[in-house]
């Protein structure tokens, strides 16, 4: 996965405070993902902060900087490359028509239906090829944390394998997030989650659930939300333990 900067390491590279690094995030003159008071940075944006401000990129961004030279697929060159019948609709799509690179910022309801592809972007194989460091942000918890899309876990931290009784996230990648709860606890989540969607993400709260590890073991925890912008019915979900 791509890698994701802290503001200290960041300030670190350009050789100023962390103070100042997270002055210029709230500024906008970087760009961060907020993670409660902290920020995250993908190293793209690092890479652009430091052309457009004339900044020497150092020796160790310089390879990750010639990769991103290299011409990019788009979703519908992947998708015209496929024998088989697709369910996109690729020559009457906005995404195409615009020329769209990162396709997944245009799913929002005020574009939704000029968009053909069909399908969410949590099960679209070029999004999790292409995108799939978009969910490097569950690494930077150090509680247990999963990304999940549509009811599917996309990632996993090592909090939330150790929880589970697993030793590698292959064991809970592609699960359905349901089957680690008790029967009794499903509708508790549903109710919230519902929630979740309609209220403010930032503060959704908690709920009360019964999680079942690989194992069969349950044990009492507490869930909290919080939608990933962009991409339909796709949550960053933490565990209380």
């Amino acid at each position: 996965m791509e890698k994701l900067f802290s503001t200290t390491e960041f300030a670190k590279i350009c050789q100023i405070s962390r103070f100042t690094a997270s002055k210029w995030v709230k500024e906008g003159k970087i760009k961060g993902t907020s993670l409660g008071r902290n920020y995250k940075i993908p190293i793209e944006e690092v890479l652009r902060f430091f052309k457009e401000y004339n900044f020497p990129i150092p020796e160790e961004l310089k390879a990750g900087d010639k990769d991103r030279d290299r011409p990019e697929i788009c979703c519908w060159e992947y998708y015209s490359r496929e024998k088989s019948s697709s369910p996109h609709q690729c020559d009457a799509c906005l995404i195409k028509q615009a020329s769209i690179r990162n396709c997944y910022i245009m799913r929002i309801d005020d574009y939704q239906e000029k968009i053909k592809c069909m399908v969410e972007c949590s099960k679209c194989n070029y999004f999790l090829e292409k995108f799939a460091n978009y969910f490097a942000i569950v690494t930077a918890f150090d509680e247990p944390a999963v990304v999940c899309g549509d009811g599917t876990i996309l990632a996993a931290n090592r909090s939330f394998l150790r929880i589970c009784e697993v030793t590698t996230d292959a064991d809970v990648i592609g699960q359905d997030f349901l089957d680690f709860l008790a029967d009794s606890s499903k509708a508790d989540f549903f109710a919230y989650r519902a929630k979740v969607k309609e209220n403010n993400p930032l503060r959704p709260g908690e709920v009360n659930v019964t999680f079942i590890d690989a194992k069969w073991n349950r044990t009492d925890v507490r869930l909290s939300c919080k939608r990933l912008k962009n991409i339909p019915n796709t949550f960053l979900i933490f565990f209380k333990v």
